[in-house]
Order: structure tokens, then sequence, then C-alpha cells
């Protein structure tokens, strides 16, 4: 039976909601922290989670912090207190103008097990929602209770009575109210030493977050200087399988320690790593994923009719020395940017040729409040040439005939069967029956992203899915299963880990297998990995790493995990990732190029670069290359990030492609702009309370550059948003290239070919020698080339038979050879 204390007048009891308590209780030197919470549900169901870490924030995924009403919340100190005072942190502050609201504490029973029994500490019934007219920050919103007179106490408990969700969705409305808890804090009379988790005196991960090709991996344990600071650690690894394959004792030291495992062994896939020490136990993913090398073609390549593009591998070339395989580096022009400071963002909708050849780029603009959700105007502009100047115009002019840019000539021969002009969201769909629908030919199926799939009529709607569905034979649209493909998850928790199918909202698109005969549609996603520290990056605004994996199907019902497109390395910036990407197919150059989205979690910058694939499958990059598109100026339009739409068109000697949107707004800015109503109230101290206690100037790369706080403050009140155009040579995506020593290669041998032109430049100092060789070595015919040229001809008259190329070069490039 509850009792209460007749020490405390509950009447008397300062309860409040911090709007207006000066005298409100500050700091951590005597608040219990550090404490696992046991928390009951109404229908008895058990979990566990630390509900005092001292971080307010909303550092969890809503779903995941949330309490159904009717929780008990138990919480067990190591020693007996005093306790004199609670603090709850409620309530998504960031979620206030959702329809379900804040879904903050309204009614709550705080209880401690005093003399062994539950007696009554606080009770309130009409806690304070949360004022967005207030702008009170995470830190700042909460609940408090101060007993009139101490409590000693062995055990403490919260019953969450009400709380203020207004119980309505995005999906509709709902009997189930929840409760979104932060922080609990109990203060003791007496100043509480520090009760250290595993965590804080343990931190462990391994070096990379997946490890491709290596024989070896890398484990950092990093151990505090504490006086329960283990001296020992047991290493144990387990298969996919769940069979143990490796255990170890390692001794350990203050600071780092490094183990180097062993894992040439090691077939791909995910293994469960433990870390168990006298203080408690780590666990840990080893993730595996194995591509094979490109090999030398077995036979003579085939060019009647091809382009030969040069890539880093034994595809290429047969032999070099002091070659390098370099990316261009694109130009990036400024068409415009947002018109004022009540607007946040902007975004090209389209880029054409007109009638009269010029440039015409359409821009929609959004006011600050309305981030991409209601446009507030259009604006036109014109430019004689890709790269300006561009000037504004009031009407768009008309389009050729057949406007048809250049990305055309990159779709496959098969091309995927398009939604029609609705969109996939108004399409009535059937679930799929094989015996009703008949068999369906894979360009005939789709994959698309929803973000809140209200479009479904048969199916539990869930937010942030992907669908795989289909046309029919007959013109009907079918969905394959009643479960989405794939769910986005944003963060993990407790001992959850990724398994290889939890994603995010960066694509990659969809393809058809590049094998001829093969029966195979790949789809590539975003896929979210768990990564903690000390190579997490807190001050990111979705606390989970990025990568895009690649995902196939033979009839659009079975799927499979088939691969990673690209994983950071050594030599890669901690926290490297990718943010979408876009593929191009080059059927004339037995390869495609993919457009990555590279992000610099560290420095907060999405940027561009390439990879290549000869088979769709396996994708490779350019080692020791500069990227695509990036400047590290903070100057420049784009140096927070730039995304792409695939359109590309030419203009003498360049192609030219739309940056929908390119911004000096870092990743974290939007966490500082949406807490302002413009962008001229952003100030150092809202900056620095938002990120001081998240390794923020210790991880932040550019920290220093930009001059602290201060001067992220000032970069965050200059946003840009702008509209763009990239320019670069045609066929001139990445080049074989020497400097000012000669460098040689040969090609691998070639047939089917009686012409040869030259795509390539010569600096000054600098020449190319290219000898025409058959397959056993002797020379046809040899050119010396000199000066730029897109298209040369150099070789008009090739032998029947096997051949292949022979080169010297100094100060030179060449970016591609065509084939008649």
């Amino acid at each position: 039976m509850l009792k209460k204390l007749s020490l405390f007048p509950l009447a008397a009891a300062c309860a409040a909601l911090l709007n207006a308590a000066p005298e409100k209780i500050t700091g951590f030197e005597n608040a219990i922290l550090d404490e696992t919470a046991e928390i009951q549900s109404a229908d008895g169901k058990r979990t566990t989670r630390c509900l005092t870490d001292g971080d307010m924030r909303n550092e969890f995924f809503r779903k995941e912090i949330t309490m159904p009403n009717g929780c008990v919340i138990a919480i067990n100190p190591k020693t007996r207190i005093n306790a004199k005072g609670i603090q709850i942190f409620s309530g998504d502050i960031r979620g206030a103008k959702n329809p379900s609201g804040t879904c903050a504490l309204k009614s709550v029973l705080v209880e401690g097990f005093v003399n062994g029994q539950w007696v009554e500490l606080a009770k309130e019934n009409n806690i304070k929602d949360y004022d967005p007219k207030s702008e009170l920050t995470d830190d700042l919103f909460f609940w408090r209770f101060d007993f009139p007179e101490p409590a000693s106490v062995n055990n403490l408990k919260i019953t969450i009575l009400d709380s203020h969700d207004t119980g309505m969705r995005r999906s509709g409305s709902t009997d189930k109210r929840i409760a979104v808890i932060r922080e609990i804090q109990f203060f003791s009379t007496t100043p509480m030493q520090r009760q250290f988790t595993f965590a804080d005196l343990v931190k462990a991960e391994y070096t990379l977050p997946v490890y491709r090709n290596s024989k070896t991996a890398k484990l950092t344990i990093i151990v505090e200087k504490s006086e329960r600071a283990p001296k020992e650690a047991e290493l144990a690894i387990f298969s996919p399988e769940n069979k143990k394959i490796f255990s170890e004792k390692i001794q350990l030291k203050t600071g780092e320690n490094t183990k180097v495992i062993d894992i040439a062994g090691f077939e791909n896939g995910r293994y469960a790593t433990f870390i168990k020490t006298s203080a408690g136990q780590h666990k840990r993913l080893l993730r595996i994923d194995n591509i094979p090398e490109i090999e030398p073609p077995a036979k003579a390549l085939d060019m009647a009719g091809k382009k030969f593009l040069f890539t880093p591998d034994k595809f290429t070339f047969k032999s070099s020395e002091n070659i390098s395989v370099e990316v261009s580096q694109a130009k990036a022009t400024e068409v415009a940017r947002q018109p004022s400071e009540e607007h946040l963002a902007l975004k090209s909708d389209n880029f054409y040729r007109a009638v009269d050849g010029s440039f015409i780029m359409e821009i929609t603009d959004y006011k600050y409040r309305d981030y991409f959700t209601k446009p507030s105007g259009k604006r036109i502009f014109a430019a004689d040439k890709p790269e300006g100047p561009y000037r504004e115009i009031k009407s768009a002019p008309p389009t050729p005939a057949k406007p048809e840019p250049i990305f055309k000539k990159f779709r496959p021969d098969a091309p995927i069967t398009s939604f029609p002009k609705c969109g996939p969201e108004k399409i009535k769909y059937e679930f799929y029956d094989k015996s009703v629908h008949g068999e369906i030919p894979l360009n005939n199926i789709r994959v698309f992203f929803s973000y809140r799939s209200l479009f479904l009529d048969f199916i539990k709607k869930p937010m942030r899915a992907i669908w795989c569905v289909a046309k029919t034979k007959n013109g009907k649209w079918v969905m394959f299963s009643k479960k989405p493909l794939f769910r986005d998850v944003w963060r993990f928790y407790g001992d959850m880990f990724d398994d290889g199918w939890q994603t995010n909202d960066n694509f990659a698109g969809q393809w058809l297998s590049f094998e001829p005969g093969k029966n195979e549609l790949f789809y590539a996603h975003g896929q979210t990995l768990r990564r903690d520290a000390p190579y997490d990056i807190p001050y990111d605004n979705i606390a989970a790493f990025r990568y895009l994996a690649l995902y196939s199907t033979t009839n659009g019902t079975d799927w499979k995990f088939r691969n990673y497109i690209d994983v950071p390395t050594e030599r890669d910036a901690r926290g490297a990732q990718q943010y979408g990407a876009s593929l191009l197919q080059m059927k004339d150059a037995d390869l495609a190029l993919l457009y990555v989205l590279e992000y610099d979690c560290a420095a907060q910058q999405i940027y561009l670069d390439l990879k290549y694939t000869r088979n769709g499958i396996h994708f490779y990059g350019f080692p020791n290359s500069k990227p695509f598109l990036r400047t590290l100026n903070p100057k420049d339009w784009y140096f927070g990030h730039v995304f792409m739409a695939p359109r590309i068109y030419r203009a003498g000697g360049e192609y030219a492609q739309e940056i929908t949107r390119g911004s000096n707004a870092l990743h974290f800015s939007p966490e500082v702009c949406l807490q302002q109503n413009k962008l001229s109230d952003i100030t150092e101290k809202s900056v620095k309370d938002r990120f001081e206690k998240r390794r923020f100037e210790q991880q932040f790369t550019f920290f220093k550059m930009l001059g602290g706080y201060v001067g992220v403050a000032e970069l965050c009140r200059n946003l840009n948003f702008s509209a763009g155009v990239l320019t670069f040579r045609v066929d001139g995506w990445f080049a074989a290239a020497a400097g000012d020593k000669e460098g040689s290669f040969a090609t691998n041998n070639m047939r089917n070919a009686k012409e040869m032109s030259a795509n390539f430049e010569v600096k000054e100092n600098g020449y190319i020698r290219m000898r025409l060789k058959d397959a056993s070595g002797n020379v046809i015919e040899e050119k010396s080339l000199d000066g730029d040229h897109l298209k040369l001809k150099v070789f008009d008259k090739i032998p029947d038979g096997e051949f292949y190329l022979e080169v010297q070069m100094r100060n030179a490039k060449i970016y591609a050879l065509y084939f008649k």
C-alpha cells in the first residue's frame, strides 16, 4: 500500500516547470548520474535504459525514447542517498508542431523506498506543456520538484501518469498516449562521487566500420585514468553462425590500446566481438565485405565503335610506370541564391537548352519556416553558355522539339519502366499473386521511397519506408509484399546492431545486370551502421554512419544483400561516409560511373566524387586522387554541400550538369538555424549551447579555421542556399596523367578497330608518344601528340588482328581514346 511521508506537506512543496525558476538546481556535482533504469510498462513488459547520463538533448529517435502512459521507471543508486529534489527533462521540443505535439510529461508520481516501504515523495497532475514562444532549449525545459526535507532512500521510482500527447499522428488518431523522457536527475544533500559506468572507463571500437580485402583488423581500446580502470581484457569473436572463432586476453594500459587481429581467413559477414573486463563488457561488430580485384581481360578487348576510358586497374593497363589516373576537378558556377533572409532554401527544378541554344534554369524558393515544403515563388535564369553569367528573365523560352541531354546515351538497353505522371503514391495497387498476374519482367519492377506511405489502403502505414512494386503485362500495378523492403533506422540503442537491412534516406537508384543474359535487378540505398566511441561523431545530427549498400533480386519478391558500394580505408578521414549517388552507364565504354555524394562527417561536408564499375556489382574508387568537386574554402558557395541532377548537356568542349542545390551550410547547420526565426538571430551562445558537450571543439575539422564558436556562428548567420551548374571537359571525368617525370604504360590487347582518335592535353614542356603495336610487340605505327584536342585522329589504318598501345608521356593527360 502506498504511504505518504508526513514530513512532506505537498501543498507547501515547490513544483515548477521551468519557464520562471531562477533558483533552479544547476550543475551535476550533487546529481545521481550514470544509473541504469528499469522500465516496466502497464502490460508488464520490462526493459532497461540509462536515463541519468547528464545529456538533456533529444539524443534518441522518438520511438526509442517514448514510454506509454502508465510506465514505471525504477532507479537503484549504488549507495543510500539523502534525496532533496528531482528534475525530469521531457518532451520532443523539435516535434512541437507535429500532430502529436511534444509528448511532454503532464502528470507524474515520484516515490522512494524508505525503511522497507514505498512512500510518496512528489506528485504533480498539471505540468505545463512546452511553449514554443519561450524558445527554450532542451536543457532549459524540465519539471523540477524540490523536497521540503531530505529523504534517505535506497531506491527511487517514477510513474508516468499522463502526457501532453494529443493522440494525433500523421496516419490518423490513436488511443495510445506516450511520453518522451530525455533525462531524469535526482539530487542529494551532499556531493556525490562520480559514478563511472563502463562506457566512461573504457571506449572500444574497430578502426574501420567495414574491412575490405584486408588481412588484419584493428581494435582500439581507450582506458580512462581511474582507480577502477581495468588492467586486462578478454576478447572473444563469434562468427555469423554464432561460433567462437577467436579468444585472447590482452593487457591494458591507461590511454590508447591497439589490438591487431588476423582476419585473413574470415569470410564476408558480421562478427560479434565481446570486450570483457573487470569493469564490464562491450559488444562491437567486425564487418568484413571483401570483393574481388579487377582482373585483366581474358581475351582482347573488342573496340568496335567503343570509347576507351582509363581506370586505375589491370583491365586498363598491361603495365605502367609513373602514371596516375586522376579524377578531374570540375568547375562550379553559382546561378542564384535565396532572395532574402526570410528564405532559408531553394532548389533548381529544371535545367535545359532552349531553342536559341541558351541554358535555362528554373528555381523554386522556400521561406524560412517552410523548409522544402511550401514554395514561396519561382524564378527563371538564362545564360548563353553553361558557366554563365546568368540573368533573371520573366518567362521560360520554349525548349527544342526533342530536348535530349547526353545522359540518355548512358541508359541501359532495357530501361526501367516509368511511373505515371501522377507518381507512385497516386497509383492504386493490388497485392501480387503470381497465378493472377503472371511473371513480371525485371525491367517492369520499381523500388521507391515513401515518407508516410499514406497511399496504401491494405497494410499498416510505416514512416520512411522503401517499397518494391511492379507493372504487369496488362498495365496493372502490384505490390510484392505487405512488409516494406526496407525501413529507415537512424539510431541504435543498447546492444542493438545493424544486420545489413537498416537504411536511411540516401538513394542511389536501380539498374539491370550489365552481364548479357543475366536476369538480375540491382538496387542501391544508404545503409545505417552503428559506430561507437572513439570513432563516433557526437555532433553529427544523425547518430549513425551511412554507407551505400547494394541489393539484388531475380523476381521482385526475394532480395539479398550483395556488398557495400564502397567502404572507407585507413587513408580516409575519420567519419568518411556516403550521402547518395547516381549511376551513368556508358555501354560504349563497357563501364559505368557512379556520381557519389561523399560525406566527411567530421568536417560536416557533402561533396562530389566518382566511382566506377564494369559489372554493376563491384565499385572502385580512384586512389590518391582529389574529389571531382570539393572546396575547403568557406567563402565558396558550395563549401557545405552540393546535390546533383543526372542531366548532362554538351556545349562546345564541355559537359554541363545541374547543381540542384549547393550551400556553404555545413551538415549541422539546420540544428542551429531552425532554432531561430531568422538567420541574424544566431549567436555564439546559441551555437555553443548546442554543441559544447558533443566533442565539437575536439573533432570538428574546421573549428579553428572558422574561428571557434564565434566564426561558426558567423558562418551560420551568413548562410547561402544556391543553385548552380557544374562544367567539365567532354569525356573528361578522369585521365591517365604524367608529371615532370616521364611516365609510360602499355594497354591490354584490343581488336576490331580500323581508326583511333584521342582526347588529350599536353602542357608546356610536355609530350605524348604513342606506338601502335601488334600482338607480338612489333611497331605498326608511331605518332607524337601535342596541344589540346578533344578528338584528334591518331591512327587511321589499324590492321586486322590484335593490337595494343605503348605510350610515353610527360606533363600531359589522356582523357579518352575513340575507336571505329
